[in-house]
């Protein structure tokens, strides 16, 4: 069975990475690989400012990756990540 990684849509990214998880979940992902492996599949702004992130925190991790997708793409009423990811899922 194949299952295609989620796509970018634009607005919140809660949805998003709760589905990207469950990808790198089921494909048994290692978090050194996550960073790259989501990046490849951003599109427009989130292209732009992954590569401005990257440049100016350097190496991501996971963590750090969805902490900043949140904080530019998502609402600002969020008190930290896993909290809000937990709420959907």
């Amino acid at each position: 069975m194949k299952v295609d990684f989620p796509r970018w849509e634009e607005g919140d990214p809660i949805g998003w990475i709760v589905h990207v998880e469950w990808y790198f979940r089921f494909y048994r992902t290692v978090d050194a690989t996550r960073v790259e492996i989501a990046a490849i599949h951003l599109k427009g702004d989130a292209i732009h400012w992954f590569n401005w992130y990257k440049y100016t925190h350097g190496s991501l991790s996971w963590y750090r990756f969805k902490e900043g997708l949140l904080n530019r793409f998502g609402s600002t009423d969020f008190d930290n990540i896993d909290g809000q990811l937990a709420k959907i899922r």
